[in-house]
């Protein structure tokens, strides 16, 4: 806020005020703000010689908030941003809005307020800035005295999970797994979401990108885990790609031996065998 002072001269009771310079005002008669200045020199608040200073006004500096209804980080593309003025103004435009990352289309008013469409270049930061002195009050004519930013993260990438083991390719021992999410996920279900052969998931653990588990077989035979696509979001909300198949054969039955020979039964020196 602009505020605009004035100051009131205080003589004495009974005279008129007449002073100059500055921001100085004449008081004469008995004028609104001369009684409250005598009145105040009449109950002792004020030395008779006293100079009052009265804030007589407020000039209002417009501000200007931006919105969106998308994430952030956000896959939404056109961003739709909401630009909302503190009080009506005058001489904002789409021209007045530099954007970066972004191209800048479909803008209107919206009642008080205006929306336009940030339509992302790339993954990363997109971003819409309005630098000071782009729009005033129609009030006071007053311009926003400083810049003001919106930001979100664009993200248009789908994780892929990753399965991986240190078991053996043929092992007859529970299988140890690690899926990596690629991005942070949300909504995964173990108990749910591995598309499984041959096997069962147990002693699942997760830190905030991984997840550890181990795959129990149900037979010999071959094993396999997998993760279908879609069955969990990024931040931004991308559905997950299909992982690998991690695959293993399970033998768990011991060897035996089987002894023949091509002697007759009945030998009198050594058997071959």
């Amino acid at each position: 806020m602009n505020s605009e002072d004035r100051q009131i001269a205080v003589t004495s009771p009974d005279e008129s005020s007449d002073f100059t310079g500055g921001n100085r005002v004449r008081l004469t008669g008995g004028g609104p703000l001369r009684a409250l200045a005598l009145g105040l020199v009449a109950v002792g608040v004020l030395a008779s010689a006293a100079v009052v200073t009265l804030k007589l006004g407020e000039k209002a500096v417009p501000t200007m908030t931006m919105t969106s209804t998308a994430l952030d980080p956000t896959n939404a593309s056109p961003i739709v941003v909401t630009a909302t003025p503190s009080e009506p103004i005058s001489g904002f435009v789409a021209a007045d809005i530099q954007v970066v990352n972004a191209t800048l289309s479909n803008f209107v008013t919206a009642g008080a307020a205006y929306t336009f469409n940030l339509n992302p270049t790339s993954n990363g930061t997109v971003s819409a800035t309005i630098a000071a002195g782009q729009f005033a009050s129609r009030s006071s004519s007053e311009q926003n005295a400083v810049p003001i930013t919106f930001t979100r993260e664009f993200d248009n990438v789908r994780p892929t999970p990753n399965l991986t083991s240190t078991s053996a390719a043929v092992t007859n021992a529970t299988i140890p797994v690690r899926m990596n999410m690629g991005e942070i996920g949300i909504g995964f279900d173990p108990a749910a979401d591995f598309s499984l052969v041959n096997c069962t998931v147990a002693n699942v653990r997760r830190t905030i990108l991984v997840y550890n588990f181990d795959v129990d077989p149900i037979a010999d035979g071959l094993v396999s885990v997998s993760v279908p696509a879609g069955r969990y979001t990024d931040q931004a909300g991308n559905l997950n790609l299909v992982s690998n198949t991690l695959s293993r054969t399970v033998d768990t039955v011991a060897p035996t031996a089987v002894l023949s020979s091509a002697s007759p039964n009945f030998v009198s020196g050594a058997i071959g065998v």
